[in-house]
C-alpha cells in the first residue's frame, strides 16, 4: 500500500498542497518597502469610487488590506521580492500571480505593521483625502510607524534566493475573475468543477464559500489525488 500510494503521489505531492506560509526572518528586510506599498495601495483605493466611503468604509478596507485574498489586498501578489546583493527590493510586477512563500511573507510583514496601532491615524487621513500618496507613506511609515526610520538590515549571505515570480496562467485567471463576486474566490461548486469533482456538497455557508482560496484549492486538490488512487488501487489490485 505504501509503495502504491508513492508511485500516486511521486515528489511529495501531498505535502506541497499543504498551505505555504511567510517568512518570518524576512520580515525585517522589507518592512519599509512593505509599508510604503501598503500606503500607496490604499491611497489608489480611495479614488477608485464615484463617491467618497465613510469612515467605517475606510478602516474596513485597512483591516482587509493584508490579505491576498480580499480585493484590497490584491496588490500583495503583483509584489516580487528581488534579491541584490544585500539587499531586497520590492518590485511590482505588470501581472499578479498566486501568492506563494514571497507574497505570504509580505503578507506577514503587512500585518505586523498594522499591529503597531496606527490604522486610526492611517484612517483619518485616507477619509480627510489631502495628502498625496508619497505623503502619507513619508507620514505613515516614519512617524506613525518605525519601519522607515532606519536602514534595513543586511541580508544574511546564508539566506536562500527565493522562487520566481509566476504570473497567473490564462486558465487561472479566466477562474479568478469570474463571476464569483470578489477576485480571486470561487464557489465551492466550481472550485469542484474546475478540479474534475462532482458539484456535491454545495450547502455551505457564506463564510466557508468566502474561505480563502488558496485554502480550498488544497484541500480539493488532496480529495483528487486520493480519488485517483482510489481508482487505481481498485483497477490494479
Amino acid at each position: 500500500m505504501a509503495l502504491v500510494l508513492a508511485l500516486m503521489f511521486p515528489h511529495g505531492v501531498v505535502g506541497s498542497l499543504v498551505e505555504e506560509v511567510g517568512v518570518p526572518s524576512d520580515v525585517k528586510y522589507i518592512r519599509c518597502q512593505t509599508c510604503e506599498h501598503l500606503v500607496t495601495a490604499l491611497h489608489e483605493q480611495m479614488k477608485a469610487p464615484d463617491k467618497r466611503p465613510d469612515e467605517s468604509a475606510v478602516q474596513s478596507k485597512i483591516e482587509k488590506a493584508c490579505k491576498h485574498g480580499e480585493a484590497e489586498g490584491a496588490w500583495l501578489r503583483s509584489l516580487d521580492m528581488v534579491e541584490n546583493e544585500e539587499t531586497i527590493r520590492l518590485e511590482k510586477q505588470p501581472q499578479d500571480g498566486p501568492c506563494g512563500k514571497e507574497c505570504l511573507t509580505i503578507a506577514l510583514a503587512c500585518q505586523r505593521l498594522l499591529e503597531e496601532g496606527w490604522e486610526n491615524e492611517l484612517g483619518e487621513a485616507l477619509w480627510e483625502g489631502s495628502m498625496s500618496a508619497q505623503e502619507l507613506s513619508a507620514i505613515a511609515c516614519k512617524k506613525w510607524s518605525s519601519a522607515c526610520r532606519r536602514a534595513p538590515p543586511k541580508v544574511d549571505a546564508s539566506r536562500p534566493k527565493g522562487p520566481q515570480f509566476r504570473p497567473y496562467s490564462d486558465t487561472e485567471r479566466e477562474a479568478l475573475e469570474g463571476d464569483t463576486g470578489r477576485a480571486g474566490l470561487l464557489s465551492w461548486a466550481e472550485l469542484r468543477q474546475s478540479l474534475g469533482l462532482s458539484p456535491e456538497e454545495e450547502a455551505h455557508s457564506d463564510d466557508e464559500l468566502g474561505a480563502d482560496l488558496a485554502t480550498q484549492q488544497a484541500r480539493l486538490k488532496l480529495e483528487q489525488r486520493l480519488h485517483q488512487s482510489e481508482v487505481f488501487l481498485s483497477t490494479h489490485l
